[in-house]
């Protein structure tokens, strides 16, 4: 069960990067929803801070 929750994990990960290219090119050809809809997904798949204290 694990490994499948994983592969769902990392094929999000590679979906969600696809995404952010292919409306990283259109926001730059000018495209109005492109432009709305990057702030929303970066956030979203943003790496967060080390927060790790040593």
């Amino acid at each position: 069960m694990a490994s499948h929750v994983e592969a769902q994990y990392h094929l999000g990960k590679v979906l969600a990067a696809r995404e952010h290219t292919w409306l990283s090119l259109a926001a730059v050809s000018g495209h109005p929803e492109a432009i709305r809809a990057l702030p929303p997904l970066r956030a979203a798949i943003a790496t967060p801070p080390d927060t790790v204290e040593e």
